[in-house]
Formats: C-alpha cells, sequence, structure tokens
C-alpha cells in the first residue's frame, strides 16, 4: 500500500486554482465532445446521455470510481490501474474531492518484433462533490492494487444543546 499526496485547500475560492481552470475548461470540452458526438449520428434517436458518458470517458479518462459514506467519513474508490502513487494528486476543497492522475507511458521501438503497441500517455480527472464539509487536513489516500482509497472524516455534527428542566422552588413573599 502506498501513501498518495493529499493537498489540502481552505480557501473557498479555489475557482483560480489551475487545477480547477483545468477541471472547468475539461468539462468544457466533454460538452462539446457530447455535442459533436449528437450532430454525427441523427439526432432525434435520443441517445443524447449515452454521447454524454462516451464523451466524458474520453475526455476525462476511462475509470471506474465508488462514492460511500460509511458513517463517520466518506469513502472513495477509484480504478488507476497502471499508474504509481507519485504521480496521484488528489485535492480536497471544503465541499469537493479531486483526483488527477496522469503517466507518461512511452514504448521504444527498437525490438524489430513488436507488432502494434498499446502504451500511451495518460491522464485521468475524476471530481467528486461532497454532500457534508469534512475535517481539514484529516483526508488520507493510499494507493494499492490499481485501486486508489480515500477517506475523509467528516466534520462531527454539533447538534441542538439538550436543555434539562430544572425545578425552581417556589418562594413565598
Amino acid at each position: 500500500m502506498h501513501k498518495v499526496q493529499v493537498h489540502q485547500i481552505h480557501d473557498k475560492k479555489k475557482a483560480d486554482l489551475p487545477l480547477f481552470q483545468g477541471l472547468n475548461q475539461k468539462l468544457a470540452d466533454v460538452r462539446q465532445r457530447a455535442f459533436d458526438f449528437f450532430q454525427a449520428r441523427n439526432p432525434d434517436t435520443g441517445n443524447s446521455l449515452e454521447d454524454w458518458f462516451r464523451a466524458e470517458k474520453e475526455v476525462f479518462g476511462d475509470c471506474a470510481a465508488e462514492f460511500s459514506d460509511i458513517g463517520k467519513a466518506y469513502e472513495m474508490r477509484v480504478t488507476l490501474p497502471g499508474f504509481a502513487a507519485k504521480n496521484v494528486d488528489v485535492t480536497v476543497s471544503p465541499d469537493e474531492v479531486v483526483v488527477h492522475a496522469r503517466t507518461n507511458q512511452k514504448h521504444e521501438h527498437s525490438d524489430k518484433s513488436v507488432v502494434w503497441s498499446e502504451f500511451e500517455s495518460r491522464d485521468v480527472l475524476r471530481s467528486f462533490q461532497l454532500p457534508g464539509a469534512v475535517e481539514d487536513g484529516t483526508v488520507a489516500a493510499t494507493l494499492e492494487d490499481g485501486i486508489l482509497r480515500i477517506v475523509a472524516p467528516k466534520v462531527a455534527a454539533v447538534g441542538p444543546v439538550e436543555v434539562k428542566p430544572k425545578a425552581i422552588a417556589a418562594h413565598a413573599a
């Protein structure tokens, strides 16, 4: 099991950070690519959701994910086969967890016996909106057997203060 670096963002103005600017650009690319798929086929067939999913996989990278509420924490699991922990970044803001993994795979064709190769560079970007706040600085991420596991402890809920009735003795005047 390898630890993955987790970056905590405390400022709510995350839109100014390069990672989130890149995320917004990729979302725009997904919209355009889904529209291209839509235009390339008969637009009346009603497969626009399939166009969107196909565009997301093409732009963001193909990785399966799972998001769970495990009581006192949120857990995210993301498939990242072929990625090393040093090539994975997890960024946590008050309301979102973003996973960015990249690898630069190059296959040199010095061996003349290679007929074809699918080695290529990959760039995966995945965002998880959090349904509640998480504790600052306590999010942990590990990568084992191609599965990235992120555990984000929830902020302890502060419930209403319980007021217990208190008997007060009446004094005669």
